[in-house]
Protein backbone atom coordinates (compact mmCIF):
# COMPACT_ATOMS: atom_id res chain seq x y z
CA UNK A 1 0.00 0.00 0.00
CA UNK A 2 1.18 3.55 -0.96
CA UNK A 3 0.96 6.54 1.37
CA UNK A 4 -0.93 9.03 -1.07
CA UNK A 5 0.44 11.55 0.41
CA UNK A 6 3.81 10.86 1.04
CA UNK A 7 6.94 9.27 -0.27
CA UNK A 8 7.25 5.65 1.06
CA UNK A 9 10.47 3.52 1.34
CA UNK A 10 10.10 0.31 -0.14
CA UNK A 11 11.95 -1.58 2.39
CA UNK A 12 10.40 -1.48 5.85
CA UNK A 13 13.26 -2.87 7.49
CA UNK A 14 15.17 0.06 6.28
CA UNK A 15 13.04 2.08 8.99
CA UNK A 16 13.49 -0.67 11.92
CA UNK A 17 16.83 -0.71 11.27
CA UNK A 18 18.81 2.03 9.86
CA UNK A 19 20.22 4.95 12.35
CA UNK A 20 20.60 7.20 9.44
CA UNK A 21 16.94 7.19 8.13
CA UNK A 22 15.37 8.68 11.46
CA UNK A 23 16.90 11.56 12.95
CA UNK A 24 14.38 12.44 15.66
CA UNK A 25 16.50 15.91 15.96
CA UNK A 26 14.89 17.03 12.71
CA UNK A 27 11.48 16.70 13.98
CA UNK A 28 9.86 20.53 14.22
CA UNK A 29 8.76 22.17 17.03
CA UNK A 30 5.80 24.58 17.06
CA UNK A 31 5.43 27.81 18.67
CA UNK A 32 1.47 26.75 19.22
CA UNK A 33 2.46 23.65 21.34
CA UNK A 34 1.72 24.65 25.23
CA UNK A 35 5.35 24.20 27.51
CA UNK A 36 3.18 20.96 29.42
CA UNK A 37 3.20 19.33 26.00
CA UNK A 38 6.26 20.60 24.99
CA UNK A 39 7.97 18.76 27.79
CA UNK A 40 5.92 15.14 27.11
CA UNK A 41 7.30 15.39 23.22
CA UNK A 42 10.44 15.69 24.15
CA UNK A 43 10.63 13.15 26.40
CA UNK A 44 9.45 10.50 23.63
CA UNK A 45 11.93 12.04 21.60
CA UNK A 46 14.91 11.34 23.65
CA UNK A 47 13.81 7.97 24.92
CA UNK A 48 16.28 6.22 23.71
CA UNK A 49 14.03 2.87 23.58
CA UNK A 50 11.36 4.33 21.70
CA UNK A 51 11.02 3.43 18.36
CA UNK A 52 10.84 5.57 15.09
CA UNK A 53 6.80 5.41 14.63
CA UNK A 54 6.17 5.83 18.24
CA UNK A 55 7.75 9.33 18.92
CA UNK A 56 5.33 12.12 19.22
CA UNK A 57 4.66 15.07 17.27
CA UNK A 58 2.74 18.59 17.55
CA UNK A 59 0.66 18.13 14.41
CA UNK A 60 -0.85 20.98 12.82
CA UNK A 61 -4.36 20.74 12.72
CA UNK A 62 -4.06 21.62 8.74
CA UNK A 63 -2.46 18.60 7.89
CA UNK A 64 -6.22 16.73 9.34
CA UNK A 65 -8.38 15.74 6.68
CA UNK A 66 -11.98 14.80 6.02
CA UNK A 67 -12.20 14.78 9.68
CA UNK A 68 -15.71 13.02 10.81
CA UNK A 69 -17.23 12.63 14.05
CA UNK A 70 -17.40 9.56 15.12
CA UNK A 71 -18.82 9.02 18.78
CA UNK A 72 -19.71 10.76 22.06
CA UNK A 73 -17.80 9.58 25.26
CA UNK A 74 -18.16 10.43 29.18
CA UNK A 75 -15.26 13.06 28.70
CA UNK A 76 -15.00 13.93 25.07
CA UNK A 77 -15.41 13.15 21.40
CA UNK A 78 -13.98 11.01 18.88
CA UNK A 79 -13.19 12.20 15.39
CA UNK A 80 -11.95 10.07 12.48
CA UNK A 81 -9.53 12.19 10.16
CA UNK A 82 -6.66 11.95 7.44
CA UNK A 83 -3.03 12.71 8.67
CA UNK A 84 -1.81 14.11 4.49
CA UNK A 85 1.66 14.89 6.11
CA UNK A 86 1.70 11.53 8.34
CA UNK A 87 6.10 11.15 8.14
CA UNK A 88 6.91 7.95 6.30
CA UNK A 89 7.94 5.90 9.67
CA UNK A 90 5.08 5.94 10.71
CA UNK A 91 3.42 5.00 7.88
CA UNK A 92 5.38 2.52 6.99
CA UNK A 93 4.63 1.17 10.01
CA UNK A 94 0.97 1.55 10.33
CA UNK A 95 0.19 0.99 6.42
CA UNK A 96 -2.42 3.97 7.00
CA UNK A 97 -2.97 7.50 7.65
CA UNK A 98 -5.92 7.15 8.92
CA UNK A 99 -6.18 8.90 13.04
CA UNK A 100 -8.71 9.27 15.22
CA UNK A 101 -9.11 12.66 17.61
CA UNK A 102 -9.78 12.38 21.03
CA UNK A 103 -10.93 16.10 22.28
CA UNK A 104 -11.60 16.23 26.00
CA UNK A 105 -14.75 18.38 27.03
CA UNK A 106 -13.53 22.13 27.40
CA UNK A 107 -9.96 21.13 26.69
CA UNK A 108 -8.97 24.75 25.53
CA UNK A 109 -6.74 24.40 28.65
CA UNK A 110 -4.39 21.81 28.64
CA UNK A 111 -5.52 19.85 32.05
CA UNK A 112 -3.58 17.39 34.45
CA UNK A 113 -5.90 14.45 33.26
CA UNK A 114 -4.87 15.46 29.54
CA UNK A 115 -1.08 15.20 30.58
CA UNK A 116 -2.16 12.15 32.75
CA UNK A 117 -3.53 10.10 30.31
CA UNK A 118 -0.85 11.24 27.46
CA UNK A 119 2.20 10.15 30.13
CA UNK A 120 0.26 6.54 31.09
CA UNK A 121 0.01 5.98 27.36
CA UNK A 122 3.60 6.19 26.45
CA UNK A 123 5.17 4.79 29.51
CA UNK A 124 2.79 1.64 28.54
CA UNK A 125 3.47 2.05 24.35
CA UNK A 126 3.11 -2.15 23.27
CA UNK A 127 1.44 -3.55 19.58
CA UNK A 128 -1.16 -4.55 22.04
CA UNK A 129 -1.83 -0.80 23.36
CA UNK A 130 -3.62 1.86 21.40
CA UNK A 131 -0.59 4.15 19.86
CA UNK A 132 -0.87 7.79 20.12
CA UNK A 133 0.41 9.70 17.08
CA UNK A 134 0.76 13.45 18.98
CA UNK A 135 -1.03 16.51 19.97
CA UNK A 136 -2.84 18.65 17.91
CA UNK A 137 -5.41 21.99 18.72
CA UNK A 138 -8.54 22.58 16.89
CA UNK A 139 -7.90 25.80 14.94
CA UNK A 140 -11.95 26.78 15.19
CA UNK A 141 -12.60 25.92 18.94
CA UNK A 142 -8.83 26.04 19.91
CA UNK A 143 -9.70 22.60 21.90
CA UNK A 144 -6.19 20.56 22.20
CA UNK A 145 -6.70 16.82 20.43
CA UNK A 146 -4.58 13.28 21.22
CA UNK A 147 -4.36 12.17 17.52
CA UNK A 148 -4.53 8.11 17.93
CA UNK A 149 -4.05 5.35 15.37
CA UNK A 150 -8.00 5.04 13.74
CA UNK A 151 -9.74 1.35 14.37
CA UNK A 152 -11.55 0.92 11.42
CA UNK A 153 -12.98 -2.36 12.84
CA UNK A 154 -14.25 -1.11 15.95
CA UNK A 155 -14.41 -2.39 19.32
CA UNK A 156 -15.29 -5.89 21.17
CA UNK A 157 -18.66 -5.37 21.09
CA UNK A 158 -19.35 -4.45 17.31
CA UNK A 159 -17.13 -7.35 17.06
CA UNK A 160 -19.30 -9.99 18.38
CA UNK A 161 -22.13 -8.01 17.04
CA UNK A 162 -20.81 -9.00 13.58
CA UNK A 163 -19.61 -12.56 14.41
CA UNK A 164 -21.91 -14.44 15.88
CA UNK A 165 -20.50 -18.13 15.56
CA UNK A 166 -16.56 -17.39 16.53
CA UNK A 167 -14.72 -20.76 16.86
CA UNK A 168 -13.08 -20.95 20.33
CA UNK A 169 -9.42 -20.04 18.83
CA UNK A 170 -10.39 -16.97 17.72
CA UNK A 171 -12.10 -16.05 20.96
CA UNK A 172 -8.96 -17.32 23.01
CA UNK A 173 -6.73 -15.18 20.66
CA UNK A 174 -8.82 -11.89 21.04
CA UNK A 175 -9.01 -12.36 25.15
CA UNK A 176 -5.33 -13.35 25.10
CA UNK A 177 -4.17 -9.74 22.73
CA UNK A 178 -6.22 -8.04 25.41
CA UNK A 179 -4.29 -9.59 28.62
CA UNK A 180 -1.32 -9.17 26.71
CA UNK A 181 -2.13 -5.14 27.35
CA UNK A 182 -3.33 -5.43 30.07
CA UNK A 183 -0.34 -6.99 31.49
CA UNK A 184 2.41 -4.50 30.06
CA UNK A 185 -0.26 -1.54 31.86
CA UNK A 186 0.18 -3.88 34.86
CA UNK A 187 4.06 -4.49 35.10
CA UNK A 188 4.20 -0.67 34.41
CA UNK A 189 2.55 -0.25 37.83
CA UNK A 190 -0.25 1.04 36.19
CA UNK A 191 -4.51 -0.05 36.81
CA UNK A 192 -6.70 0.79 33.73
CA UNK A 193 -9.62 1.58 36.00
CA UNK A 194 -12.23 1.20 32.92
CA UNK A 195 -12.38 -1.86 30.83
CA UNK A 196 -15.39 -2.87 29.12
CA UNK A 197 -15.87 -3.53 25.60
CA UNK A 198 -16.05 -0.13 24.46
CA UNK A 199 -12.07 0.07 25.04
CA UNK A 200 -11.27 -3.27 23.09
CA UNK A 201 -10.47 -2.45 19.60
CA UNK A 202 -10.24 -4.70 17.05
CA UNK A 203 -7.14 -4.57 14.58
CA UNK A 204 -6.19 -6.33 11.59
CA UNK A 205 -4.70 -9.83 11.88
CA UNK A 206 -0.46 -9.55 11.49
CA UNK A 207 2.53 -11.96 10.93
CA UNK A 208 0.34 -13.97 8.74
CA UNK A 209 -2.21 -14.78 11.17
CA UNK A 210 -5.91 -14.87 9.66
CA UNK A 211 -6.54 -14.15 13.79
CA UNK A 212 -7.33 -10.54 14.52
CA UNK A 213 -6.56 -9.38 17.70
CA UNK A 214 -7.27 -6.37 20.23
CA UNK A 215 -5.26 -3.32 21.34
CA UNK A 216 -6.58 -2.08 24.66
CA UNK A 217 -7.59 1.62 24.43
CA UNK A 218 -8.84 4.86 26.61
CA UNK A 219 -6.15 5.58 29.48
CA UNK A 220 -8.05 8.23 30.21
CA UNK A 221 -8.79 6.97 34.02
CA UNK A 222 -5.73 5.29 34.00
CA UNK A 223 -3.40 5.72 37.38
CA UNK A 224 -0.73 4.57 39.38
CA UNK A 225 -1.49 1.17 41.49
CA UNK A 226 -0.10 3.30 44.86
CA UNK A 227 -2.71 6.76 43.71
CA UNK A 228 -5.02 7.75 46.41
CA UNK A 229 -8.43 6.40 45.87
CA UNK A 230 -10.75 8.88 44.23
CA UNK A 231 -13.83 11.04 45.81
CA UNK A 232 -16.29 8.38 43.60
CA UNK A 233 -16.03 5.72 40.98
CA UNK A 234 -16.37 6.13 37.11
CA UNK A 235 -16.89 3.56 34.63
CA UNK A 236 -19.46 0.84 32.86
CA UNK A 237 -21.19 0.01 35.69
CA UNK A 238 -21.63 -4.03 35.17
CA UNK A 239 -17.60 -3.77 35.00
CA UNK A 240 -16.82 -2.56 37.96
CA UNK A 241 -15.76 -4.34 40.68
CA UNK A 242 -17.70 -4.53 44.01
CA UNK A 243 -14.66 -3.23 46.25
CA UNK A 244 -14.47 -0.30 43.69
CA UNK A 245 -17.93 0.33 44.28
CA UNK A 246 -17.47 0.42 48.11
CA UNK A 247 -14.28 2.50 48.18
CA UNK A 248 -13.66 3.75 45.00
CA UNK A 249 -10.37 2.50 45.84
CA UNK A 250 -9.02 0.84 41.92
CA UNK A 251 -6.59 -1.88 42.51
CA UNK A 252 -4.98 -4.24 39.45
CA UNK A 253 -7.46 -6.67 41.42
CA UNK A 254 -10.27 -4.62 40.45
CA UNK A 255 -8.86 -4.86 36.29
CA UNK A 256 -8.85 -8.47 36.88
CA UNK A 257 -13.12 -8.41 38.11
CA UNK A 258 -13.85 -6.36 34.77
CA UNK A 259 -11.49 -9.18 32.89
CA UNK A 260 -13.97 -12.17 34.26
CA UNK A 261 -17.39 -9.94 33.03
CA UNK A 262 -15.27 -9.49 29.51
CA UNK A 263 -14.67 -13.39 29.41
CA UNK A 264 -18.41 -13.57 29.86
CA UNK A 265 -18.99 -11.12 27.15
CA UNK A 266 -16.85 -13.40 24.63
CA UNK A 267 -18.21 -16.58 26.50
CA UNK A 268 -21.90 -15.47 25.20
CA UNK A 269 -21.76 -12.51 22.84
CA UNK A 270 -24.47 -10.75 25.16
CA UNK A 271 -25.02 -7.45 27.46
CA UNK A 272 -24.58 -8.38 30.94
CA UNK A 273 -27.34 -7.21 33.54
CA UNK A 274 -29.44 -6.47 29.90
CA UNK A 275 -32.41 -6.37 32.28
CA UNK A 276 -31.47 -3.72 34.23
CA UNK A 277 -30.82 0.06 33.92
CA UNK A 278 -27.51 1.24 35.66
CA UNK A 279 -28.55 2.90 38.85
CA UNK A 280 -28.00 2.67 42.25
CA UNK A 281 -30.30 -0.24 42.46
CA UNK A 282 -28.15 -2.44 40.27
CA UNK A 283 -25.01 -1.06 42.17
CA UNK A 284 -26.25 -2.19 45.27
CA UNK A 285 -27.03 -5.55 43.79
CA UNK A 286 -23.18 -5.74 42.25
CA UNK A 287 -21.85 -4.57 45.70
CA UNK A 288 -23.69 -7.93 47.27
CA UNK A 289 -22.43 -10.31 44.74
CA UNK A 290 -24.68 -10.71 41.58
CA UNK A 291 -22.90 -11.55 38.68
CA UNK A 292 -23.96 -12.25 35.13
CA UNK A 293 -25.73 -16.24 34.89
CA UNK A 294 -24.22 -18.80 33.11
CA UNK A 295 -26.07 -21.72 31.93
CA UNK A 296 -25.23 -25.31 33.64
CA UNK A 297 -22.75 -27.13 31.59
CA UNK A 298 -21.67 -24.56 29.56
CA UNK A 299 -18.59 -25.70 27.79
CA UNK A 300 -15.95 -24.95 27.85
CA UNK A 301 -15.75 -25.89 31.75
CA UNK A 302 -12.07 -24.57 32.08
CA UNK A 303 -13.01 -21.41 30.75
CA UNK A 304 -15.95 -21.00 33.01
CA UNK A 305 -13.66 -21.97 36.03
CA UNK A 306 -10.84 -18.79 34.91
CA UNK A 307 -14.16 -16.84 34.39
CA UNK A 308 -15.22 -16.81 37.94
CA UNK A 309 -11.62 -17.03 39.32
CA UNK A 310 -11.17 -13.11 37.84
CA UNK A 311 -14.85 -12.33 38.90
CA UNK A 312 -13.99 -13.63 42.94
CA UNK A 313 -15.71 -11.61 45.50
CA UNK A 314 -12.35 -11.48 47.27
CA UNK A 315 -9.78 -9.49 45.19
CA UNK A 316 -6.69 -11.77 46.85
CA UNK A 317 -8.57 -14.99 44.97
CA UNK A 318 -8.32 -13.27 41.19
CA UNK A 319 -5.57 -14.77 39.21
CA UNK A 320 -2.82 -12.19 37.71
CA UNK A 321 -2.60 -10.22 34.33
CA UNK A 322 0.60 -12.73 34.09
CA UNK A 323 -1.38 -16.28 35.44
CA UNK A 324 -4.35 -15.66 33.39
CA UNK A 325 -1.84 -15.26 30.07
CA UNK A 326 -0.10 -18.15 30.36
CA UNK A 327 -3.59 -20.17 30.64
CA UNK A 328 -4.77 -18.56 27.83
CA UNK A 329 -1.30 -19.31 25.74
CA UNK A 330 -1.06 -23.00 26.67
CA UNK A 331 -5.02 -23.44 25.22
CA UNK A 332 -4.13 -21.53 22.13
CA UNK A 333 -0.80 -23.60 21.42
CA UNK A 334 -2.86 -27.20 22.55
CA UNK A 335 -5.12 -25.86 19.87
CA UNK A 336 -3.37 -24.36 17.10
CA UNK A 337 -0.78 -27.80 17.12
CA UNK A 338 -3.70 -30.01 17.16
CA UNK A 339 -2.68 -31.44 20.98
CA UNK A 340 -5.09 -33.64 22.30
CA UNK A 341 -5.47 -32.56 26.27
CA UNK A 342 -8.31 -32.37 28.32
CA UNK A 343 -8.55 -28.52 27.78
CA UNK A 344 -8.42 -28.57 23.56
CA UNK A 345 -10.94 -31.37 23.85
CA UNK A 346 -13.73 -29.15 25.77
CA UNK A 347 -12.84 -26.19 23.30
CA UNK A 348 -13.02 -29.14 20.34
CA UNK A 349 -16.44 -30.41 21.97
CA UNK A 350 -17.72 -26.37 22.39
CA UNK A 351 -16.97 -25.49 19.44
CA UNK A 352 -19.50 -28.53 17.71
CA UNK A 353 -22.32 -27.65 20.21
CA UNK A 354 -22.16 -24.38 18.60
CA UNK A 355 -22.46 -25.92 14.94
CA UNK A 356 -25.00 -28.14 16.41
CA UNK A 357 -27.39 -25.81 18.70
CA UNK A 358 -28.78 -22.76 16.33
CA UNK A 359 -29.12 -20.81 19.92
CA UNK A 360 -25.74 -21.18 20.77
CA UNK A 361 -24.56 -18.70 18.74
CA UNK A 362 -22.71 -15.35 19.63
CA UNK A 363 -25.88 -12.98 19.90
CA UNK A 364 -27.14 -9.89 21.49
CA UNK A 365 -29.62 -11.08 24.07
CA UNK A 366 -33.66 -9.78 23.98
CA UNK A 367 -32.99 -6.43 25.96
CA UNK A 368 -34.80 -3.44 27.81
CA UNK A 369 -31.77 -0.97 27.92
CA UNK A 370 -28.80 -1.26 25.53
CA UNK A 371 -25.55 -1.11 26.22
CA UNK A 372 -23.80 1.83 27.45
CA UNK A 373 -20.52 1.70 26.98
CA UNK A 374 -19.88 5.14 28.09
CA UNK A 375 -17.25 5.64 31.24
CA UNK A 376 -19.73 8.43 32.98
CA UNK A 377 -19.71 8.71 37.40
CA UNK A 378 -21.11 5.86 38.76
CA UNK A 379 -24.32 6.21 41.16
CA UNK A 380 -22.94 7.39 44.76
CA UNK A 381 -24.62 5.60 47.98
CA UNK A 382 -23.65 4.61 51.30
CA UNK A 383 -22.30 1.31 51.64
CA UNK A 384 -21.92 1.42 55.32
CA UNK A 385 -25.56 -0.44 56.04
CA UNK A 386 -25.42 -3.28 53.37
CA UNK A 387 -23.76 -6.61 53.87
CA UNK A 388 -21.19 -7.45 51.57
Amino acid sequence: MENPYSKTINDEEKGKNSIEYFDRNKIEISNDMPNEVDKIIQMTQSDENAKEWEIWRWIDYSKLKNIEFLAEGGFGRIWKAEWIDMPEEVFNFYKSNQVALKKLKNSQEISSEFLKELKANFHCRDRYVLPIFGVTQDSMTKEYAMVLRHMKNGNLRDFLNQNKSLPWIERLWLLNSFIRGLKVIHSKGFVHCDLHPGNLMITEAYNNSKYKFIRLGDLGLCRLANENSSSRAYGVLPYIAPEVLNKYQYTQTSDIYSVGIIMWVILTGKIPFANRAHNKELAIDIFNGLQPKINENTPPQCYIELMEKCWHKDPSERPSAEMIYIRLENWINELLYGSKTEHSVMFLNADQKMQDDKDSDLSSAETTHSEDLISKPLPSFNMNNINY
